[in-house]
């Protein structure tokens, strides 16, 4: 796949040199309709042109793919491009409380013999889950030159979500604060209102590979001493999710979220001039966004349509700019507003796992070890 960035800036140029040279109208050229597309470049001629007709014809037909998630902010403005693109095919958009919620759905409806969903984003711990429990499809993605990708056509990875830890600056004052991973193991925070999360299951294996030992190799035995030391000693509320504890974080309800939060969230925040502060740790894992296809989708053209539109044209950087994901495309880092936040502001590197260590066995371990801190039960 090209760089959409440097190929849409080529195809403007050669477009205005051809225009100039033939003395051709500028104006813009019809709305395409289901019938006759437009995909942005020239169609081409013969079966693929019929097929693209076709394609268009069966998901105008179907009127809408279901886009599961576990969250999927900002719904509106990261799905108008679609939208205006392909005005008669509605997205909408299930945001359930976390992946499992997702992926147990799906084995339901697969034993039922109907599945209502089409694409599951979500981060890629809970992406190597629903392959697991067979209920994503391959595709052909058209994502050649896209870095971090796994070894699978089952899922593609397009960003990553950091991990950031926060506190309210209302309940316990800057210059008081944690500076560091290990200040937040301590017990300074009991009586500070402490909370922990146990969604993000995966938390043990980011720690893992961020505190790695030469060779690459994952410290487990760090990251899980940790993740248990970071309970023991604070006894935080445990509570699920991470954007309803963020709300109570910002009002003043929580003081600490331990170890994590969910980064693009506190960042949001952070902006909007709301009581809270990250944590200056300098590195910090994050957990990579991730979406598939699912097995036998209930609107299989409009969901090849979404995801064709998502992978090459441009899709991703409307939900990387909107929620605030950081970018792991060299060319969109240079712009993504979390990336440049984070470098330029808060001196923080963000370090996502490679999806070769996003193995069943080691989310298991690492879900397993989190659940169990957290006193939950699968």
């Amino acid at each position: 796949m090209r760089r959409f960035w440097y190929s849409f800036a080529v195809l403007l140029l050669i477009s205005g040199m051809v225009l100039v040279a033939c003395a051709a109208p500028s104006a813009p050229s019809p709305a395409p309709s289901p019938q006759t597309p437009s995909t942005g470049s020239p169609a081409p001629a013969g079966p693929v042109s019929d097929a693209r007709a076709q394609l268009l014809e069966a998901a105008y037909k179907e009127g809408e793919v279901q886009l599961w998630a576990n969250t999927f902010d900002n719904q509106a403005k990261v799905l108008k491009p679609f939208h205006d693109k392909y005005p008669g095919i509605t997205v909408k958009v299930w945001d359930a409380s976390t992946g499992n919620d997702v992926i147990n759905k799906l084995v339901e409806e697969g034993k039922a013999g109907k599945v209502s969903g089409d694409i599951f984003f979500s981060g890629e711990g809970d992406l190597v889950t629903a392959i697991t429990a067979g209920v994503m499809a391959e595709y052909p993605w058209d994502n050649d030159d896209w870095p971090n990708q796994p070894d699978t056509k089952l899922y593609i990875n397009y960003g990553t979500n950091p991990r950031l830890p926060a506190f309210n600056t209302n309940v316990i004052p800057v210059d008081q604060g944690p500076k560091s991973w290990e200040d937040m193991a301590t017990n300074r925070w009991v009586g500070k209102s402490p909370v922990f999360s146990f969604s993000g299951e995966d938390g043990p294996l980011l720690f893992a590979y961020m505190w790695r030992l030469p060779g690459d190799v994952l410290n487990w035995a760090k990251a899980e001493k940790y993740w248990t030391d970071v309970v023991t000693n604070n006894k935080p509320a445990i509570v699920r999710g991470y954007s309803g504890p963020l709300e109570l974080l910002v009002s003043g309800e929580y003081g600490i979220m331990l170890p994590v939060a969910s980064g693009r969230t506190v960042l949001e925040y952070a902006l909007i001039g709301a009581p809270i502060a990250i944590v200056p740790v300098g590195k910090t894992p994050g957990i990579t966004q991730s979406l598939g296809m699912v097995k036998n989708p209930a609107h299989p053209n409009a969901t090849k349509v979404f995801l064709d539109w998502f992978t090459s044209e441009g899709g991703q950087l409307s939900q990387i700019q909107e929620n605030l994901i950081y970018a792991i495309d060299p060319e969109i880092t240079k712009i993504a507003r979390a990336n440049i936040l984070l470098r330029d502001k808060y001196f923080i590197e963000v370090e996502p796992v490679p999806s070769k260590f996003y193995t069943p066995e080691n989310t298991e371990r690492a879900s397993d070890h989190h659940l169990r801190t957290a006193g939950v039960k699968r």
